[in-house]
């Protein structure tokens, strides 16, 4: 179960508005039978959408309480596809846990909030999910705060899954996992004639560059040669880098989309990317930050992509004698299968792949830990997978190659398996298979 409560979906200032569209037919047509199956005690649940709205923002109204940021609180609890459906009773369950636990229910002492959720028919992806509305003026004129909501809110997710026996989102529990994309995004790409929204693209570029880079400066390079928009965060010009942002030149001459390197992942921060380049230098790599150089990449010898079969079996060996490598292999072999994305024929296999890999790989590593030997190997095959063409004379060593790279899949699919998270082990396994497919065509 997921809490969709982000900074654009999260907040409102027209409750109205907001009530019409969640009893009108949804942009897919989705909401059938709507219908509020929770609300709090000042609300009747079967008024209709006017009424319901005048209702929850009444305390507002009557004390003009101005909220800064916006007076209506919003999130979708959303379960996966193959859940079983939940009842009325149930959700609304789940809509009083979640909102006592945020404080919004009065359940501390303080004046509770008006809120009710609301129910529909499955969402165009298949989820069945509930919409709990919340008036952040409590029913006294004070404010309800919204501190750390997303986090308590994450943790009633996984109390809820525990109980209903639903699919348990496993990065969550684990330290790891990437960020999915929205609807709106998916809608924004269709617009600009992207085959995929922009953030998973850019995901899979940044860590590309990260794990072929030798350093600061060549990430930044391999990031411009890719066809990426670089643009670096610091406290003065001249300055090392705090952080920096991405983006994907637009096709149809609108201003590009900025990304910072945590909005991408929470391991694509620049402190997190710099734990893996050895020795670095931030100060001497400030000017790369500024100069649009292309990459000047070193001669390749003529057996680079038969080495490059030979680290990785020889990866494959070391992961399994110590399944303990797996999330840092996981964090290679991602960017590994990036390179490889951007230049196989069958790059969509390449790029699931890689996507799923970076499901496993460490999220909260401490940024201050310092980078050690790379037991792994697998940067110096993204490097030379980077920088060698391909020639009908290699075939057989990529074939080989991708063998090995399904194989670090699978090894990792066990790991993933004993470490208790199944739904990321099948991915793995499925990844592999695709991997394979790709291999024989």
């Amino acid at each position: 179960m997921i809490a969709r409560v982000s900074p654009r979906s999260r907040r409102h200032d027209d409750m109205g508005q907001l009530v019409a569209y969640l009893f009108g037919p949804g942009r897919a047509n989705e909401h059938t039978d709507p219908r509020v199956v929770a609300c709090s005690e000042a609300v009747e649940p079967d008024l209709p959408p006017p009424a319901l709205a005048a209702r929850l923002e009444a305390p507002a109204k009557l004390f003009d309480t101005r909220v800064s940021g916006g007076s209506v609180w919003h999130t979708a609890l959303s379960n996966a596809p193959g859940d079983r459906v939940l009842a009325d009773a149930e959700w609304g369950f789940a809509a009083r846990r979640l909102v006592d636990s945020l404080g919004f229910g009065g359940a501390d002492g303080t004046a509770p909030c008006r809120w009710a959720a609301v129910r529909h028919g499955v969402s165009a992806r298949g989820n069945d999910h509930i919409h709990v509305v919340v008036s952040l003026v409590r029913e006294d004129g004070t404010v309800a705060s919204v501190w750390q909501d997303r986090v308590a809110a994450a943790r009633v997710c996984a109390a809820l899954e525990d109980r209903f026996g639903l699919a348990r989102v496993e990065g969550r529990r684990h330290g790891g996992g990437m960020p999915g994309y929205t609807r709106a995004e998916a809608e924004q790409a269709a617009r600009r004639g992207r085959t995929e929204p922009e953030r998973p693209a850019l995901a899979r570029r940044v860590r590309a560059a990260a794990v072929a880079g030798a350093d600061e400066a060549d990430f930044v390079h391999r990031l411009r040669a890719s066809g990426v928009l670089v643009r670096a965060r610091r406290p003065d010009p001249g300055a090392a880098a705090e952080g920096y942002a991405v983006a994907l030149p637009s096709p149809d001459g609108t201003d590009p989309v900025w990304f910072g390197g945590g909005r991408l992942a929470a391991d694509l921060t620049l402190p997190r990317l710099r734990r893996h380049w050895p020795d670095a230098d931030h100060h001497a790599a400030a000017h790369a930050w500024d100069e649009p150089a292309p990459h000047a990449a070193l001669p390749a010898p003529p057996d680079a992509w038969t080495t490059a079969a030979r680290t990785a079996a020889a990866a494959v060996a070391r992961l399994a004698a110590d399944p303990a490598l797996w999330p840092e292999t996981a964090r290679q072999l991602a960017g590994t299968l990036a390179v490889l994305a951007a230049g196989e024929h069958q790059a969509a296999a390449f790029a699931r792949a890689a996507d799923r890999a970076a499901r496993s790989a460490p999220m909260a590593l401490p940024v201050t830990a310092p980078a050690g030997p790379d037991p792994i190997g697998l940067a110096a095959v993204a490097r030379a997978v980077a920088e060698t063409p391909a020639t009908a004379a290699d075939r057989a060593a990529r074939a080989a190659l991708v063998e090995h790279l399904a194989g670090l899949l699978g090894a990792g699919a066990a790991a993933e398996r004993r470490a208790g998270k199944p739904r990321q082990a099948r991915a793995l396994t499925q990844a592999a298979a695709d991997l394979r497919a790709a291999r024989g065509a």
